[in-house]
């Protein structure tokens, strides 16, 4: 019985080791870091991460980290940190009931170290972060990716594609979790059990021998990885397996995928509890529906179910863990990855027996061998995983991989899913059933291609001179972004482009991914940008990672700023040119200001574009134009207006509505029978202001706001004047 229960519970040395070292205990009663292995957030400000009492948590910049590293004193980051305060910007305006709360968060930094009771626990940790660190060194150069850090060392790196990465289905290869450490014991057990049958070696010695391997590797490799109690949850429902196994209970099929979401839950509660003691209820529902924590434990249970219950485990844990996920995200985020379980199958067996047992070989060369044959190999293994990822990027890219798919179609593929499977259980399996389950089946991904298919945009036949199809001003949040639609002049298919990026902090890689699927938009012909602001221009370094773009256009007074040469050779990265507007690619009539470079009036190098619709009328976008500027432009756009008169006169109010911009001399000669406002929910400037709110309602013009409607686009209707128009009793006076 003793034998049986150590054998069957040597995931407890996980949960041992994990609990050593993540505990939250203190060096000192100072307001010191968390004697525990650093989160590596990989920025020079804020190197490692350290987590406090409250939720909050501590900066070590890098130099400081290098430091305490080198240093032989006892010393920790126990010194009163410097605290700033961030305003997060907000994503997309996903919820328009009402206003929304300002988050902010607390940073606090640490300036200098303290010297403290040197403790076993302290050296322990410092001799694991200056292996951490020496082999984040060996691995920057060749990582260019940043993957292989971010999968061995847990080490996060600002200008990586991850992101976009684990759309495209790499879950399993953009950072290490739970699923590597069991797939890494199942190797190493199948490759042991081969050694063992080839060598002669006694059956029992096999054993110890792997029970060895497996929990040294495993523990080196979760060392690696920061020691983190997530990697440790496929040990505990081990460990309650194997409880219920010694007394004598039944494990029940779909029991791992039930117990990993019930512990999900009470890691939910006690992290709730832990950093706010006095949090709501509500603040507990809230904390436990977060949709990263379900991920997570729907992947692990899924994973150790189709472990289990296929007879090649490795094909079930890629499937399993994929199975439930998918499901889950196409039911809240619109879209899933079909190349999920076949990224697994491909990088799983390369990194279990080939990444980390290099890694464990460099190890080892360097304490015994010279340090140039560790950095070879380390250098080399890092390549070639890094080329294999962008192969399997490059075939996850093509057509068919992401799926969009509506809530109503998976609630149905659901139900038909639950279907075969009873039907598969209660009847025997012959031929003659087969066909059944296959049209059932058909049925289950027809239902899912009615889901990609409705979101076709119908677009008509060309004509001269070049008018817009559609016009949707993006819900991008506070910043400015258009998507027009036309059709092209060297094919009768659709063109798109974009008036303005917004901000690189706001629409995240998800939400661009989302906007391009739905619209079935591969390239973008242009992206013109009014003016080089942030939240107009900052989205296009995420743009390029996911689209390719033929032409960005700015104005000539803007390129000579220092903000336009250093925009330009971040351009070049991506194999793209910053150009002026007079080069040429933008098809429609625009003007440019002609201010100098040198000039520090604000908004002073102000661009704006004119579109004609294709059912009449016009959209009139400049930017962030100051009242002065518009009134530059108005004889311009007067003379637009006359040669393509018609109806409506969209106009997007210029900064995002404000006091600064659109005064009523210029609505009452522009006279648009449209207004939209492109602002945040909630924003900190308080766009739009009240003064050209109330001038646009004396003027009888209608508003639509995207921190109000969302989405604005010429096809919903937002350039309808309505029947009767009011004032607001709060504008009124």
């Amino acid at each position: 019985m003793i034998c049986d229960l150590f054998t069957e519970m040597r995931p407890l040395f996980f949960v041992f080791f994990g609990i050593l070292f993540c505990s939250e205990l203190r060096a000192s009663p100072e307001n010191c870091a968390s004697l525990s292995l650093t989160r590596r957030l990989g920025s020079e400000a804020c190197w490692a991460k350290y987590p406090l009492a409250g939720g909050d948590f501590i900066c070590v910049p890098k130099r400081l980290f290098h430091l305490w590293l080198k240093s032989d004193a006892p010393t920790f980051f126990c010194t009163q940190p410097e605290l700033k305060w961030k305003l997060r910007a907000s994503f997309e305006n996903s919820t328009h009931a009402g206003p929304k709360e300002k988050k902010k968060w607390k940073v606090q930094t640490i300036t200098r170290l303290t010297e403290i009771r040197t403790s076993i626990r302290l050296i322990l940790i410092r001799s694991i972060e200056k292996m951490r660190e020496n082999l984040s060194s060996q691995l920057a150069p060749a990582d260019r990716l940043g993957m292989a850090r971010s999968l061995i060392l847990d080490e996060k790196n600002p200008d990586s594609p991850i992101p976009l990465l684990r759309i495209l289905g790499f879950v399993h290869v953009a950072s290490a979790s739970g699923i590597h450490l069991y797939a890494l014991a199942t190797w190493i057990e199948k490759c042991v059990l081969f050694f063992s049958k080839k060598t002669g070696i006694p059956l029992s010695l096999a054993i110890w021998i792997n029970r060895g391997l497996s929990f040294g590797f495993c523990f080196w490799v979760w060392l690696l990885s920061g020691a983190r109690l997530g990697l440790l949850r496929p040990s505990f429902v081990l460990l309650i397996k194997a409880a219920a196994r010694i007394g004598g209970l039944e494990w029940r099929r779909y029991f791992p995928l039930l117990f990993a979401l019930v512990l999900e839950v009470f890691i939910s509660f006690s992290d709730s509890l832990n950093r706010n003691p006095k949090v709501t209820l509500a603040g507990l529902l809230s904390e436990v529906l977060s949709g990263g924590r379900w991920v997570y434990a729907l992947a692990i249970g899924g994973g150790m179910i189709g472990y289990q219950r296929t007879r090649n485990s490795h094909l079930g844990m890629a499937l399993g863990s994929w199975v439930a996920v998918a499901v889950f995200e196409g039911f809240t985020e619109g879209f899933v990855s079909l190349f999920t379980p076949l990224v697994s199958l491909i990088t799983l067996p390369f990194i279990c027996l080939g990444v980390y047992p290099t890694l464990f070989l460099s190890f080892l060369t360097s304490q015994t061998g010279p340090i140039s044959a560790q950095v070879s190999l380390v250098h080399s293994i890092t390549l070639i995983l890094n080329e294999l990822i962008l192969g399997i990027a490059k075939l996850s890219l093509l057509p068919g991989n992401l799926w969009l798919i509506s809530q109503k179609n998976i609630l149905i593929s659901g139900i038909l899913t639950a279907t075969v499977l009873i039907f598969i259980k209660s009847k025997e399996v012959t031929r003659g059933n087969y066909l059944c389950i296959f049209l059932i089946l058909g049925a289950f991904v027809f239902l899912f291609k009615v889901g990609r298919s409705r979101t076709t945009v119908l677009t008509q036949g060309r004509e001269q001179p070049v008018v817009a199809n559609l016009i949707e001003q993006l819900d991008v949040g506070q910043g400015d972004a258009a998507l027009v639609q036309y059709s092209g002049t060297s094919s009768s298919s659709p063109e798109w482009g974009l008036i303005d990026a917004g901000s690189f902090r706001t629409l995240g890689e998800t939400h661009w991914i989302k906007i391009f699927f739905e619209r079935k938009i591969s390239s973008l012909s242009w992206v013109v940008l009014t003016h080089l602001d942030e939240d107009h221009s900052g989205g296009l370094l995420r743009l390029l990672k996911l689209i390719r773009v033929q032409t960005v256009l700015s104005s000539s007074a803007e390129l000579e700023t220092d903000r336009g040469k250093r925009l330009s050779q971040k351009l070049k990265e991506f194999g793209t040119s910053l150009k002026a507007w007079n080069s040429g690619g933008f098809p429609f009539p625009f003007i440019e200001s002609k201010e100098s470079p040198l000039s520090k009036e604000p908004n002073a190098r102000m661009s704006a574009v004119w579109i004609p619709l294709r059912n009449g009328g016009s959209y009139l976008n400049a930017g962030d134009a100051t009242s002065a500027r518009e009134k530059i432009i108005l004889p311009w756009v007067e003379g637009r207006l006359r040669s393509h008169p018609g109806s409506p006169r969209i106009l997007k109010v210029s900064h995002h509505g404000s006091k600064t911009s659109t005064d009523s001399d210029f609505l009452k000669r522009l006279a648009p029978t449209t207004a939209w406002v492109s602002a945040g929910l909630g924003n900190s400037y308080g766009h739009p202001h009240p003064r050209v709110l109330k001038d646009l309602a004396q003027a009888e013009v209608p508003v639509f706001r995207t921190d109000l409607q969302g989405r604005l686009t010429t096809a919903a209707g937002h350039h309808r004047r309505p029947r009767s128009l009011r004032l607001p009793k709060k504008l009124a006076h």
